[in-house]
């Protein structure tokens, strides 16, 4: 298990624990996934919405923004 830290306003993803002697430190909020969701994740943007670690989708508008 990996445990990710998240801003718990945005949901975006602020840190990953993969090492359990890491725990301790971790701050609040945080969940945990398994090994293969954070393989997953590693090479793309992520965040936890309803606690379900996705990967981030760019707003329409911000999107925009940057065209």
């Amino acid at each position: 298990m990996v445990k990710i830290h998240y801003d718990a306003t945005t949901g975006m993803v602020l840190g990953n624990y993969p090492n359990p002697e890491e725990y301790k430190t971790i701050p609040q909020p945080w969940i945990e996934v398994t090994n293969e969701e954070y393989q997953e994740g590693r090479c793309k943007t992520m965040q936890v919405i309803n606690g379900k670690y996705q990967e981030y989708i760019v707003p329409q508008d911000e999107a925009l923004a940057y065209a």
